[in-house]
C-alpha cells in the first residue's frame, strides 16, 4: 500500500485527523473532508494534499479526482441529549454519513472503504477479560445502535468491485485532542494532562477500571498494517492491547509531570465497565508504549 489516493471523511477530527496526517507522511496523497477546518486543524494537516470543507461527501461528486480507498471516521459521538435530539435523529444522522459515503464510493469506482468504528458498540456485560472480534456486541446506546448498524451495512456492502473493513478502536489519546461540537468529549489522558499541567489534583474515580489505551499517531501505520493482511480480515481490533487501570494511568501522567499530584477518590457506586479490547491476531507492528505517548501528547499541549 504505497502512494495511494485516500480520502478520508471526518479529517478534521482527532482520529481522522491522525489517520490523515499519517498516511500522507508515509506517502499517500490524501484528501481529508469535514464540516469545516479552523486554523489549528489546517495547520495539523500541512502535509495533507487537499482540504475539503463540506457536511458530505457529494462536494465531491462532480469532482474528476480519483480515490482508490476511503475511509469513514466521521460520526457524531456526541450524545442525542447534548445535542437536542432524539436517538432516532442521532442514529439516523450517523447512518445517514455513512450511506453517503457508500454510495459515493461505488459511484466513482473506489477500491476499498475501511469504517472507523468503536468498542461502544460493546456494553460492560459482553465479556469478563477482553473484548475480542468474535465477542458480540449488545450495548444499546444511540451511537452503539448507529455504529453496530454501520458495521452491518459495510460488511453487507463488500462485493469484488469495493472491499470492504471495518476497524474497531479503543481508548485513544494524543496530541492536538480538544472537543468539537460532534465530540464534546476528551480523554482521560487529556482531561488529566490539563487538569495537572493546571495544578489541579488528578481525580481518579474508579482506580481499578482497565481501559485499552491506543496513541493516535499509531492508527496510520496500523491500519496499513491491517490492509496488507493476507487473507483479509472483514473485522479488525485495532489498537495495541495495552490495558491499564485508570490508577496506573494516573501514575504514568504523574511520571511524566513530577509536580502533579493524585487524588483516589472511589465512587460510592461505581458504574460498570467495560473490560479492556484486544484482538484474536494482533497486529505485527511496534507500538508507542504509554510513557512515551503521554510525553509526546503534552509536548503539543501549548497552543493545542
Amino acid at each position: 500500500m504505497t502512494g495511494r489516493r485516500v480520502l478520508i471523511t471526518g479529517g478534521g477530527g482527532f482520529v481522522g485527523s491522525h489517520l490523515a496526517r499519517g498516511l500522507a507522511r508515509l506517502g499517500h496523497r490524501v484528501t481529508a473532508l469535514d464540516s469545516g477546518f479552523d486554523a489549528a486543524s489546517s495547520e495539523q494537516l500541512r502535509d495533507v494534499t487537499r482540504l475539503v470543507s463540506s457536511l458530505t461527501v457529494e462536494a465531491l461528486a462532480a469532482s474528476n479526482k480519483d480515490f482508490d480507498l476511503v475511509i469513514h471516521a466521521a460520526a457524531v459521538t456526541t450524545s442525542p441529549e447534548e445535542l437536542g435530539q432524539t436517538d432516532a435523529e442521532h442514529i439516523k444522522r450517523n447512518l445517514d454519513l455513512l450511506l453517503d459515503t457508500l454510495h459515493f464510493a461505488q459511484r466513482k469506482g473506489v477500491a476499498e472503504l475501511v469504517f472507523v468504528s468503536s468498542s461502544g458498540v460493546f456494553s460492560p456485560d459482553d465479556a469478563s477479560e477482553c473484548l475480542l472480534e468474535t465477542t458480540v456486541p449488545t450495548a444499546t446506546s444511540a451511537y452503539a445502535l448507529a455504529k453496530r448498524g454501520s458495521e452491518l451495512i459495510v460488511r453487507g456492502a463488500a462485493s469484488t468491485a469495493l472491499a470492504t473493513v471495518t476497524i474497531r478502536l479503543g481508548y485513544v489519546y494524543g496530541p492536538y485532542e480538544r472537543p468539537r461540537a460532534t465530540r464534546t468529549g476528551v480523554s482521560l489522558v487529556r482531561l488529566w494532562l490539563d487538569r495537572a499541567e493546571r495544578g489541579d489534583p488528578i481525580i481518579v474515580r474508579t482506580p481499578e477500571a482497565r481501559r485499552d489505551w491506543t496513541y493516535a499517531g499509531d492508527l496510520a501505520q496500523a491500519l496499513v498494517s491491517a490492509l496488507s493482511l493476507i487473507p483479509r480480515r472483514p473485522l479488525i481490533h485495532l489498537g495495541s492491547g495495552v490495558a491499564v487501570s485508570d490508577l496506573e494511568l494516573a501514575q504514568a501522567i504523574a511520571a511524566n509531570l513530577p509536580t502533579a499530584r493524585i487524588e483516589v477518590e472511589p465512587r460510592q457506586e461505581t458504574p460498570a465497565l467495560k473490560p479492556p479490547m484486544a484482538s484474536t491476531h494482533p497486529l505485527p507492528m511496534i507500538w508507542t508504549s504509554l510513557a512515551d505517548g503521554i510525553a509526546a501528547t503534552r509536548a503539543t499541549l501549548v497552543g493545542a
